[in-house]
């Protein structure tokens, strides 16, 4: 039988996961001790690929590139649709940068149009 060993002691891979395995934020299981996992590691949190999920749409976001809102992941479309700034003359999401001129939000290329 195989063992674990954690501060001067054995333990079973079970009981080794019981009480030290590092678990998902998100689901609270264990990442499996000497199982082949699939994680994403984000700053401070630890996720299951399968848990790590757009807070709209349930969309994975462990491939992708994901925005955050008060710590909530969001995939990009969801992020644009519910966050960004809408130009005041094509009514299209913002989703770079923009600029104001004399008070009215534009995109960069229809700011040119004028």
């Amino acid at each position: 039988m195989q063992f674990v060993a954690k501060d001067d002691g054995l333990y079973c891979p079970d009981c080794y996961d019981k009480n030290f395995a590092q678990r998902c934020d998100i689901c609270n299981q264990t990442f499996k001790h000497g199982a082949p996992t699939r994680w994403c590691d984000i700053p401070r949190q630890r996720y299951h690929r399968e848990c790590f999920t757009c807070t709209k749409c349930n969309t994975e976001l462990a491939h992708i590139k994901f925005a955050t809102k008060d710590n909530d992941p969001y995939c990009p479309e969801c992020y644009i649709k519910l966050f960004a700034k809408i130009c005041e003359k094509c009514r299209q999401p913002i989703a770079g940068g923009c600029q104001i001129l004399t008070g009215h939000l534009l995109t960069p290329i229809l700011s040119y149009q004028m």
